[in-house]
């Protein structure tokens, strides 16, 4: 929830609202094309279960490779930042490919499936996930500050 509230309550020079929201854009687009490959007919064997586990084990491995564009775009060079302006741009046009091809070959019972079970992990994920993440980060931040007075 952090990501998202952090897009419209904070102001920052180095990254500005619309990048930010760039990046929870990513995330997600990249999350559901991955995911959307395992929604095929063949994999009928798998149970809801299986789709929420793997969505949210892509939303963890994607929040490195994320982090690195975050830092790109935060970057004072214009010229990087373009260059991470056009790969996001390639993000979005590769997921939204998958997501098509996957959608159609998948069929309409199997695509609803997916969607329904892919809302419901991204609501885990904003929820659950990134509140146990900052709890980390506060935690060791907590440790580091007694850390260095003592």
């Amino acid at each position: 929830m952090h990501a998202i509230t952090s897009i419209f309550c904070f102001y920052s020079k180095d990254m500005g609202r619309i990048l930010r929201a760039n990046i929870v854009y990513v995330k997600l687009i990249v999350v559901m094309a991955i995911s959307s490959l395992f929604t095929k007919k063949k994999s009928e064997n798998f149970i809801d279960i299986d789709y929420f586990m793997i969505s949210v084990t892509l939303s963890g491995l994607a929040a490195f490779p994320l982090s690195i564009l975050r830092k790109l775009m935060k970057s004072k060079s214009s010229i990087v930042k373009c260059i991470s302006i056009m790969f996001t741009i390639f993000i979005y046009i590769f997921s939204w490919y998958v997501i098509f091809i996957s959608a159609a070959i998948s069929g309409l019972e199997a695509s609803n499936k997916w969607a329904l079970v892919f809302m419901f992990t991204q609501l885990f994920d904003w929820i659950v996930t990134e509140a146990f993440v900052n709890i980390v980060k506060i935690h060791f931040s907590y440790k580091l500050l007694i850390f260095r007075c003592s």
